[in-house]
């Protein structure tokens, strides 16, 4: 009995002081947020004062928002959290009422720290709103996660409003507009093949259209006025739409449809900015043409075969009259060329001028090998030198990032060279000269290695390695040329931490200013059904599968949900995975990705010194949480080289490939050096 009162007792202080327990939580996730101890059971979902949730729980993913349900309201800061296995918890509808005692049967009101009391208005004024829940299979399927905006989703996405309640958790709060989006299992968004959103982020099942450089894919830029970008399906290429279309009025004629937007966006895309009333149609007969693959959006005007059509005067120019930056869509179409790089093709050398920032460098080093004292150690190989490369294309040009490792802080850079429109033997890909886009040092990561890319995100493994050891060392320092148990005797690292991480660098706002996310190898640990220890983040490689981030980190197979990308809470494991050997495959010693190419995702395999490379279909289902890759329709073929390697004890290959929005495919290499790539492009 005493015991119990005492249990009692604890748990009632823990739960009257939500900001503290908050604030004590914060402390022990910053040493270990796997480790941290389930206080008590809040249910699938609970409001915390403190955007620290308990442990076993996590907070609600936000987009343009910081969490807080009242944010710029005034009142109570209110933070929603799940719990890690909300997916599994069973819930499948939300509700919003003005009175907690009108949840309804079959529902639940949604717990809350006793500092709380339910009302998401809490202190803020405005309407009294409470979130009800149920678990009854007659409400739909399971509910995965829920997401919050600033920005009205569509009515299938947000919670029950049975008693006049807009959705606006904020209603008549002022404050900002915040509003619950769900998604279901199996389930996905309806907006059509494309849409205009307000949010530069899209919802779950759709992809930002692409943009060129001097663009950050808002359709207003520069203009003022509503943010807008246009969205597309991510298996757009399968929609079949035929055709686009620029109008002034908001209807668009027979066998057009307009394309739709978000709620608090009426359709015009120059909405808020003044200039032109400019509406985009799409159509799907077949008589307005082939399949169009892709959207691109671009600051410099197109040809006119890849421009919308405009039938009432306007001049392709989104921003037309309202000033900004002169922004266009640029289609392209499925008879584009879009082969793959084989034999006909013909490798370009493009050579890279660093200008004001610091060159890679390359510190040849002596490695003899063996067990015991070596004299006059004459064999050279690389110790700091060019990592790994990806790759990835606008319309005018052909981007290459690549690591460099080095003594202290790593390297990372962003190689540009313009792209040739009709390349042949005498018009190569790219042309020889190239520069550097952007540099940044991987500030407390000496190593930079594994990278993979989806889009304009790109990940690598950065750690902290010492390639030297105790025999080495002292080998080394005893007697110039000679080592012991071989080794490299210039090779000695400046280590400025112990860290090992995956860090994420997003080119998708500003290609010369991308975000930059760091996530320590063991904070994966909350996900995972095992455990990162905190030896060398090594490990690294994955891609784009079927629209999706899927990666596979030290041993662990991890698919990317949406939200911050650098938050643990937006990742989960991937629970099934299927990659048999096949017959005929190349080997990875050169690279390996998946890779989105002609509307299918790949498995690619490049190996060093071999001019083959081969490519398995890979598919993943989110629902089952399944990676499957393919030995059926495996493509092989062969190029005439290009892998930048000498034959002496330098030969190191690094190879990439990656489709541009005109659907052309290119292979690249990088030299150990990271001073010159070469490019092979789709057979003409």
């Amino acid at each position: 009995m005493k015991l119990n009162t005492a249990l009692n007792f604890l748990l009632a202080l823990d739960m009257s002081h939500g900001r503290l327990h908050g604030q004590q939580s914060e402390e022990a996730i910053k040493e270990n947020p796997g480790n941290i101890r389930k206080l008590t059971d809040m249910g699938p979902l609970y409001f915390s004062e403190s955007s620290y949730c308990y442990g076993g729980y996590r907070r609600a993913d936000n987009t343009g928002l910081n969490g807080d349900l009242n944010q710029s309201a005034g009142g109570k800061d209110i933070y929603l959290c799940l719990a890690n296995d909300f997916e599994a918890q069973g819930v499948t509808s939300l509700k919003l009422v003005q009175n907690k005692r009108s949840c309804g049967s079959d529902y639940n009101l949604a717990r809350h720290v006793s500092s709380l009391n339910g009302d998401l208005n809490q202190g803020a004024g405005g309407k009294d709103i409470y979130l009800c829940y149920s678990s009854s299979p007659s409400q739909g399927s399971p509910i995965t996660t829920i997401n919050i905006r600033e920005h009205r989703p569509p009515n299938d996405l947000l919670p029950l409003l049975p008693d006049g309640l807009n959705g606006d958790l904020n209603q008549s709060a002022g404050g900002k507009d915040i509003f619950f989006v769900i998604y279901r299992k199996g389930g996905s968004v309806s907006m059509g093949p494309l849409y205009l959103s307000e949010d530069s982020s899209c919802y779950k099942g759709y992809t930002r259209a692409l943009s060129s450089a001097g663009l950050n894919g808002d359709l207003n830029q520069g203009a003022g006025g509503k943010d807008i970008f246009l969205c597309l399906a991510n298996d757009f290429h399968n929609q079949g739409v035929t055709g686009l279309k620029l109008v002034q009025s908001s209807s668009c004629g027979y066998g057009w449809s307009r394309v739709n937007q978000v709620s608090s966006l009426n359709g015009d895309l120059n909405q808020g900015a003044g200039g032109k009333d400019i509406y985009l149609c799409y159509s799907s007969v077949s008589s307005e043409g082939s399949p169009i693959v892709n959207v691109y959006i671009r600051e410099q005007w197109p040809l006119a075969a890849k421009m919308p059509l405009r039938p009432d005067g306007l001049n392709g120019d989104l921003n037309q009259s309202a000033g900004g930056k002169d922004i266009f869509i640029e289609i392209y179409r499925k008879d584009a060329n879009n082969a793959l790089p084989g034999e006909n093709s013909m490798p370009a050398m493009t050579n890279y001028h660093f200008g004001g920032y610091p060159g890679p460098g390359y510190l040849p080093v002596e490695i003899c090998g063996g067990l015991f004292i070596e004299f006059s150690c004459k064999n050279v190989g690389p110790c700091w030198h060019a990592q790994q490369l990806v790759t990835f294309a606008d319309a005018d040009y052909l981007y290459t990032f690549f690591t460099m490792s080095q003594s202290r802080h790593g390297k990372a850079y962003l190689l540009k060279a313009p792209l040739t429109k009709n390349p042949s033997a005498s018009w190569p890909a790219v042309p020889l000269d190239g520069t550097v886009n952007w540099y940044e040092e991987t500030t407390n990561f000496n190593h930079p290695g594994d990278l993979v890319i989806k889009d304009r995100i790109i990940l690598t493994a950065n750690q902290n390695w010492d390639p030297t050891n105790d025999w080495q060392d002292f080998g080394c320092g005893f007697i110039e040329g000679v080592t012991l148990g071989g080794g490299g005797c210039n090779c000695f690292s400046d280590l400025a931490s112990n860290k090992q991480a995956l860090t994420i660098w997003d080119f998708s706002q500003s290609i010369h200013s991308p975000q930059r996310h760091n996530v320590d190898k063991w904070a994966f640990n909350s996900i995972i059904n095992g455990e990162m220890d905190d030896s060398d983040a090594d490990n690294l490689w994955g891609g784009d599968v079927d629209g999706e981030l899927i990666i596979n980190f030290e041993g662990y197979w991890l698919h990317y949900k949406g939200g911050t990308i650098g938050s643990v809470d937006n990742w989960e494991e991937v629970t099934n995975v299927s990659i048999p050997s096949c017959s005929g495959e190349m080997g990875s010693g050169a690279g390996k990705l998946f890779a989105k190419i002609n509307g299918k995702s790949y498995l690619a395999y490049f190996e060093v010194d071999e001019p083959c490379y081969t490519l398995r279909p890979v598919t993943y289902d989110t629902t089952g949480k399944t990676l499957t890759v393919d030995c059926v329709g495996m493509l092989k073929q062969c190029t005439p080289g290009g892998q930048l390697v000498d034959s002496n004890d330098r030969k190191r290959a690094f190879q990439t490939i990656t489709e541009g929005p005109d659907g052309r495919v290119y292979i690249t290499a990088l030299n150990i050096y990271g001073t010159a790539t070469q490019v092979m492009v789709s057979d003409a």
